[in-house]
């Protein structure tokens, strides 16, 4: 199962790939991925940390600890987040969030590894 929702409309452009063991995938534009992980961090996230730090963006880069990325994104709080500015971001965040996270109990319900990878 692949899931584009959030790459739609960008193909062509850097994207993020959530992507399990059994090659299931979340695709989303980079664009969301990282507006997301900056406002994760404010909120006090850091699961993602060593993603965003990493040297080598060519290799997948297993999320370890897949049941706490869980509950840092069911933590997030959207209302804390300033987002007058970027109107699209507002309307997709609560959605995007929310998928990303169903995404991942899936794949940590069937005991699967999920990786990300820059494409």
């Amino acid at each position: 199962m692949i899931l584009n929702k959030y790459y739609k409309n960008f193909e062509g452009e850097p994207q993020i790939n959530f992507v399990t063991q059994k090659k299931d995938e979340f695709n989303i534009w980079e664009g969301y991925f990282y507006i997301l992980m900056e406002y994760m961090f404010d909120q006090g996230s850091n699961i993602l940390s060593d993603f965003y730090s990493r040297e080598d963006d060519d290799k997948p880069w297993e999320i370890n600890d897949i049941k706490s990325l869980i509950l840092q994104l069911e933590s997030f709080d959207i209302k804390k987040i300033d987002l007058n500015e970027q109107t699209e971001i507002k309307e997709i965040l609560p959605e995007l969030i929310n998928d990303i996270k169903n995404f991942l109990v899936k794949a940590f319900n069937t005991n699967q590894k999920v990786y990300i990878i820059i494409d």
